[in-house]
């Protein structure tokens, strides 16, 4: 595969596919240096086609809640330790 920046979407999903072919590949050979810099691509194609905001503080809150992480605001605990 010839590495280049991902200019479209269809190269974004053959990125992807080639990515997870990878998958296995063991850090500092000629397929794990190729999955790395296929996921640095990808990464850099998602951060400017599909960003993600960072939530309100108070929503991520209630999503937590919602998720029964947290039942109400009694069940959170602070740490007192300084």
């Amino acid at each position: 595969m010839k590495l280049h920046v991902i200019k479209n979407e269809k190269e974004y999903l053959t990125s992807l596919n080639k990515a997870e072919e990878l998958m296995d590949a063991k850090k500092g050979t000629e397929k794990g240096d190729l999955l790395e810099v296929l996921s640095i691509l990808i990464e850099k194609y998602e951060n400017e086609h599909y960003p993600i905001e960072k939530p309100n503080p108070i929503d991520a809150i209630k999503f937590r809640m919602e998720q029964g992480a947290i039942k109400n605001l009694y069940d959170a605990r602070v740490d007192q330790r300084y």
